[in-house]
């Protein structure tokens, strides 16, 4: 395909050349008409990033609270509504940083980065363990005010988010961008906790106005609570890499990307030096890349090939958790409960993988059928 011209900023057209007006919808081809192209692109990408923080905070929040129920923690609460709300994440080290490791994985996941899983997963649960343990001096300090639960949670959470939002501006390894995501994770941190843990509490009212509630109910509202303090965290923090921690200048006519640290010269695609692993601050835009006409499909095997890292984080969290909470019990069912948890997991995580790899594999059948003509 060609790597000419421009896209068309309303219908998404390539265009094979220059032109004022698309050839297919109309619409003008102006700079304005670009810079709306690129908000919207750019909403996008932040919504991508939020959206991804949604599944891996319920998946967490579902995890954590299991966890904080099978070790008995608040046990001795005897009114269910309060016992149920100790059990959220923030109260104890234990869940927090729990629930924090999985938010922290979340753009490591995305990017299909290992190396920025396992930080930004260590960073969210020291979050977690920091949050945890400043939590009862937050519930002192906001104690006999107005949703004093939320606010608590909220600071907590801001701490949580503080470390998780500097893992990008790490591995950008410049000061203000370390910073920026230090801030923007707070405040993201601070909303998602607020907003979350009020939304958590609303809806165990409303279910208690029932005769009872379902498993599968209880597990829906923890994962939902869960996704709300993500969405909200990673709407924040995608703002920050998105608007200033990756922004990069745009390449101009060359066909390789220079590293200002080394001078090396690397290819359109990469985002790392292969010479001295810095992070390159020149963008090729997507005129001059290779894109495939099945966007929704490529973004569709995307999301697939992201619950496949999401399956890998969840088995090699739980497989740790089961086999510490049990080493001192049963050492045989540790190990083995371990074992077989992150079996069964690795399993699914495979479906999801090969999912994304069909759909992928298809798109490039295609795209050679169609260039076979």
């Amino acid at each position: 395909m060609s790597t000419t011209g421009v896209t068309c900023p309303a219908c998404g057209r390539r265009l094979a050349e220059a032109v004022k007006h698309c050839t297919h919808c109309g619409v003008a081809i102006t700079p304005r008409s670009l810079a709306v192209s690129r908000i919207i692109n750019n909403l996008g990408w932040i919504g991508r990033r939020a959206l991804g923080g949604f599944f891996a905070g319920g998946t967490g929040w579902v995890l954590a609270i299991a966890v904080s129920r099978t070790l008995k923690f608040d046990s001795a609460a005897t009114d269910p509504f309060v016992h149920m709300l100790n059990l959220f994440p923030g109260n104890t080290v234990l869940s927090t940083a729990i629930a924090g490791a999985f938010i922290g994985t979340v753009g490591g996941m995305i990017e299909q980065s290992t190396y920025k899983v396992f930080l930004g997963g260590a960073l969210g649960a020291l979050g977690g363990i920091l949050g945890g343990l400043s939590h009862p001096l937050f519930e002192r300090i906001f104690s006999g005010q107005l949703y004093s639960y939320s606010l608590a949670m909220a600071a907590a959470w801001g701490v949580v988010g503080c470390l998780v939002g500097m893992t990008s501006g790490l591995l950008e390894a410049t000061g203000r961008k370390i910073l920026a995501g230090f801030l923007c994770g707070m405040l993201g941190g601070v909303v998602g906790g607020g907003i979350g843990s009020q939304m958590y509490g609303a809806m165990l009212m409303e279910v208690r106005s029932f005769e009872g509630m379902s498993w599968i109910a209880g597990r829906l509202i923890e994962g939902a609570a869960g996704g709300i303090v993500a969405v909200n965290a990673w709407f924040f923090m995608g703002l920050s890499e998105k608007l200033y921690i990756f922004r990069r200048r745009q390449l101009g006519s060359g066909t390789k990307k220079v590293c200002d640290r080394c001078h090396g010269e690397n290819e359109l695609s990469a985002w790392y030096c292969a010479h001295c692993g810095a992070a390159l601050q020149v963008a090729a835009s997507r005129d001059q890349m290779r894109v495939t006409p099945y966007r929704g499909l490529e973004r569709l095997a995307n999301a697939f090939d992201y619950l496949s890292w999401l399956a890998g984080t969840f088995g090699v969290v739980t497989s740790v958790v089961v086999f510490l909470s049990f080493l001192i019990e049963n050492v045989m069912f540790a190990v083995f409960g371990s074992l077989l948890v992150a079996l069964i997991v690795y399993m699914l995580a495979i479906v999801f993988r090969s999912v994304s790899d069909a759909i992928l594999m298809g798109m490039q059948i295609s795209e050679k059928l169609k260039e076979r003509g």
